[in-house]
Parts: structure tokens; sequence; C-alpha cells
């Protein structure tokens, strides 16, 4: 007796999961573009989603809140700080002063230039959770840095 039931195929939630981070990415892309030429008060939720080209209910679906999302975007936006820290390596087998200055200086460049407008974001949020943060980017940054300096 044969049976005309087909098989369960696996599910495969590969494709779906790809493309709701492909999607969080956009909309944190898009919300970073517009959070750097504005502030954080004077962009709206319905802003986000048109530069993103989501619907609305979908960032809230995504991120929940608007800080939710500011904080994801913060939170998204270093990775290469450890990276640059690398080169106090190279700062310390030194004895010149000049060159751990030079270092520091070079630490300080490549760590701002990549998000200088997550800095200005997140002092000029007034947020308190944003403003928390920042310092505590400021005091990691000056941290590495007096370990750079330490012998000085």
């Amino acid at each position: 007796m044969t049976s005309n039931v087909k098989e369960k195929r696996p599910y495969n939630a590969s494709l779906r999961q790809e493309q709701a981070q492909m999607t969080r990415l956009r909309i944190m892309d898009g919300a970073r573009r517009l959070l750097a030429a504005g502030s954080y008060s004077s962009v709206t939720m319905d802003d986000i989603a048109k530069e993103a080209v989501v619907a609305h209910q979908t960032i809230y679906a995504v991120f929940g809140t608007k800080l939710r999302l500011a904080q994801a975007i913060v939170d998204a936006g270093w990775p290469h700080v450890d990276e640059a820290f690398k080169e106090a390596e190279k700062g310390r087998e030194s004895a010149d002063p000049k060159v751990w200055l030079r270092t520091a200086a070079r630490i300080s460049r490549r760590i701002y230039e990549l998000c200088a407008d997550l800095v200005r974001f997140m002092r000029e949020s007034g947020d308190p959770a944003l403003l928390a943060r920042y310092r505590s980017v400021e005091d990691e940054r000056f941290s590495g840095l007096q370990e750079l300096m330490g012998p000085l």
C-alpha cells in the first residue's frame, strides 16, 4: 500500500534570518545618517522608516523604541577600537615621549575618524543613557591612552 502523504520537508530559516539582519542593518544605517545630520529629538521614527525604506512598524518590531535603536547604532559603531589600541604596543616599546604622543594622536584619530558622528550624536542627544555611553567611551579611551603614557 502506497501512501499519498508527502514527506515533511525540514524548515530552513537561514534565508529569513539573513533578510532580517539585512533589514536591521538598513534601519541602523538610515537612522545613523539622519541622526548624524540632525539631532535625536528632531528625527522621527517615520523619518527613519522612509530613509530605510521600511514600514515604521518594522522599526518598532525590531528595536522597540527610538532609544533602543540609537543604542544599537552606538554599540555597533566601535568595532575598530581594539585594532586602534594595538598601536599602543608600539608606542610602549619606545622611551621617546614624542613617539608616545604621536601614537596617542594616531590612536585617537583612528578611533574618532570613523565614528565622529556617533560621538557628536551621543554628546548632543540629551538622553541620559546615551550621555552615559559617551562618558564610558571617553573613559575607555583615556584609560587606554594613560596606559600608553604610563612611563611619563
